[in-house]
């Protein structure tokens, strides 16, 4: 069964980061207004979850501060980044969170790496570098803000481990969504709320987002699942990481994205075999 989660939390994964591009090029919101949106529908879907499950289990600590601050911070910067990045090139540099969280590891938790997890470490470095070749993304101020974003989520990350074991599913999934909708509202307050105006005014504009939040709260719910019944969790990261390669094609097919498709693709089989060496 934690296979079949597996394989679900990689596709909807995929499926979201195409996505979030079609927030960001196909609707008439501003980057911050469709990520404002995007976390809101999840948000919603999370109050359902919570209310079917009747689980309201919450404990109010720093871990879960900190969780509603990075993904604010990320979500701002996910969003800001995926305005001026190709859907491909974007998934594959966010994949620099899987250094942010070997860093904070080493640098908070004490963890040390073998030399195969340091061969990983290098292989996505090398990942990344292809990628960030000029003739491939040249939009160096669009690549620096995905890293911070990448750096944002992997604090997101490390917060969540505490709160996730001291909330329900549905709340941390809430309180995880409710930083992703409230730190744009603070930051362009003026211009979500000319998004909520042009939302009224046309409703379909919400159609992209509530299509994005449902893969979006997929993955939440797939992942801790696939986590939960999984008898070594190393091996739901292997094959969640795969959605890097999933994802590439899909950006292929659904934006035509063939320039440079070889080392895209090539990038993204370093980064899942990179991924499941550092988590070796």
């Amino acid at each position: 069964m934690w296979l079949y989660f597996s394989f679900l939390a990689m596709g909807s994964r995929a499926i979201y980061g195409v996505m979030t591009k079609s927030v960001v090029s196909k609707s008439n919101l501003s980057q911050f207004g469709g990520g404002f949106f995007v976390s809101a529908f999840g948000a919603i879907f999370a109050i359902f979850i919570t209310i079917i499950s009747g689980d309201f289990t919450v404990v109010f600590s720093w871990s879960l501060l900190l969780v509603i601050v990075a993904q604010g911070v990320g979500n701002i910067l996910y969003f800001m980044a995926m305005k001026d990045l190709t859907s491909s090139s974007a998934q594959i540099i966010f994949s620099s969170i899987l250094l942010f969280n070997t860093s904070l590891g080493m640098l908070f938790y004490g963890l040390s790496l073998t030399p195969i997890n340091y061969v990983g470490v290098i292989l996505l470095m090398a990942a990344l570098a292809l990628v960030l070749n000029k003739k491939i993304e040249g939009t160096y101020v669009a690549v620096s803000i995905m890293l911070l974003a990448a750096l944002s989520f992997a604090v997101f990350q490390l917060a969540s481990g505490p709160v996730s074991k001291e909330s329900s599913l549905g709340v941390y999934i809430f309180i995880s969504y409710f930083g992703g909708m409230l730190a744009p509202a603070l930051y362009k307050t003026k211009l979500i709320y000319a998004d909520v105006r042009l939302v009224f005014n046309q409703f379909k504009e919400l159609r992209i987002p509530a299509y994005t939040a449902i893969f979006s709260t997929a993955n939440f719910y797939f992942i801790y699942f696939a986590y939960k019944l999984a008898p070594q969790a190393t091996k739901v990261a292997m094959i969640a990481t795969g959605q890097v390669v999933f994802a590439v094609l899909l950006s292929y097919f659904f934006f035509k994205e063939k320039d440079h498709l070889l080392v895209k693709v090539i990038a993204s089989i370093l980064v899942v075999i990179a991924a499941s060496l550092i988590r070796i």
